[in-house]
């Protein structure tokens, strides 16, 4: 395997402009920043985090090469910002809130502490990974909503990857779904390297290159014996599930088992509740429905809601894009210099000064509300931001997706719905209040 690629250079340009100045003007003093989102997207009253164990690899990665510091001179950037980053490898020390954690505004995801410049860099790497996996992580996290507002017992499968935008981002998109719930992905690179649970069925093509649907279907089912799932709507559903009845008699003497139809198009309620009515008829009860095309929370929850006998739901465009709020309002700032509360007072972009830690507290099992507190603060709750340590990825998703589900068991029924969620209470500590007071004081502004 070729060794991983340096990340140093994935960077924007104005952090290495403003690490040289920087080091020009002795501005090289312990820094604290933070990553943390300053409000939430339309109808969600909560975020997943995710991504903060791909972080730790990544910050592993954050060097130069030697064509990566020729380059940075060609761009004008002077001796000493090169020699600075001549063997650079990233010392800070890193907090993070789990994987799987229910975050929200203004609470710190990630908090970096180390020397300015050093800081400075990663801000692209940081907010780049932990932007897109908690973005994905937290559509997916809306589909899970939608089972649990049903009562349903119906299983999620991500079939987002060819609709990604990337390599990259897909493999993302199929762990941060399975840490939100899902309960497994289509992407077999990454059902390979977290261990997550692969499914596949198979594609029209594959009905279309054999002509004679009964063929192709009895083929399929022949070469994949064990409770395969058969897609029914290359032509005309009720035939085809028609074939699926008969063969389900015929091939039985083979040893072959049908644990499954899939249904990709037209009316998902009534496709799915004819399908079912006509195997149980057969006395084919335990073969699954399961339904794909164009789903999203709203449309799972009104398939849901009509009482669909569905088993399944393959969910992937809209999830692995987000695609009603592809983006967060995402900032990594600088809270803390030399020891001083720091803070940005714009209005509409304004931060929180000082190294923090958030306490989440519960009563009978049910979140309360958050303090965001000064990391020197004694709290009442439990401490949610930890030093981020990189774990295997397989044992790190499985924890990840517990702590997801315990989280949703636990966020108020007002905050965890799908529409017009209350707002969460989220509070600021004394000490919060008094940095405030002494960043204002040291910019002028008090």
């Amino acid at each position: 395997m070729p060794p991983a690629e340096p990340l140093g250079t994935f960077t924007d340009l104005y952090e290495f402009t403003m690490a040289q100045s920087y080091l020009d003007h002795g501005q090289t003093g312990e820094a604290v920043f933070d990553l943390h989102v300053r409000g939430l997207p339309t109808d969600r009253g909560f975020l997943t985090v995710c991504g903060t164990q791909a972080l730790a690899r990544r910050l592993d990665r954050f060097t130069f090469t030697d064509e990566d510091l020729a380059f940075l001179e060609e761009q004008g950037l002077s001796g000493d910002l090169i020699g600075y980053l001549d063997g650079f490898s990233f010392e800070g020390r890193v907090r993070a809130m789990p994987e799987g954690t229910a975050v929200f505004p203004y609470e710190p995801i990630v908090q970096i502490e180390a020397p300015l410049v050093m800081a400075q860099l990663v801000e692209t790497l940081v907010l780049n990974t932990i932007h897109l996996q908690t973005v994905i992580a937290s559509k997916a996290a809306r589909c899970q909503l939608a089972l649990d507002q049903a009562e349903a017992s119906a299983a999620m499968v991500d079939f987002g990857a060819r609709r990604a935008h990337g390599l990259d981002a897909g493999r993302a998109a199929a762990r941060a779904a399975y840490v939100a719930g899902f309960a497994g992905t289509s992407l077999v690179s990454a059902a390979r390297e977290m261990q997550i649970p692969c499914f596949g069925t198979m594609a029209h093509a594959y009905v279309q290159a054999f002509g004679d649907e009964r063929e192709a279907l009895a083929s399929f089912a022949r070469s994949f014996p064990d409770g395969t799932t058969l897609l029914i709507d290359t032509f005309d559903i009720q035939q085809a599930t028609e074939m699926v009845i008969e063969l389900a008699e015929d091939l039985a003497d083979e040893g072959v088992e049908i644990g499954g139809v899939r249904i990709d198009s037209g009316d998902l309620v009534a496709e799915a509740e004819r399908a079912r009515a006509r195997l149980d008829e057969a006395g084919l009860a335990d073969v699954d429905v399961f339904v794909s095309g164009g789903l999203d929370e709203h449309e799972i929850a009104r398939i849901l809601a009509e009482g669909a006998p569905v088993d399944g739901f393959g969910v992937g465009t809209s999830m692995v894009v987000s695609d009603d709020a592809p983006s967060l309002n995402l900032s990594y700032k600088l809270a803390a210099y030399e020891g001083e509360p720091v803070m940005k007072t714009s209005e509409g972009k304004r931060t929180l000064p000082a190294a923090k830690q958030v306490y989440r507290r519960f009563e009978d099992g049910r979140m309360i509300g958050d303090v965001i507190a000064r990391v020197d603060e004694e709290g009442n709750g439990q401490p949610l931001l930890e030093p981020l340590t990189y774990r295997d990825p397989a044992k790190a998703t499985q924890v990840a997706r517990q702590r997801f589900a315990d989280q949703l068991e636990a966020l108020p029924a007002e905050v965890a719905t799908l529409e017009d969620p209350a707002p969460y209470a989220v509070e600021r500590s004394a000490g919060i209040e008094d940095a405030i007071e002494a960043a204002l004081e040291r910019a002028g502004q008090a």
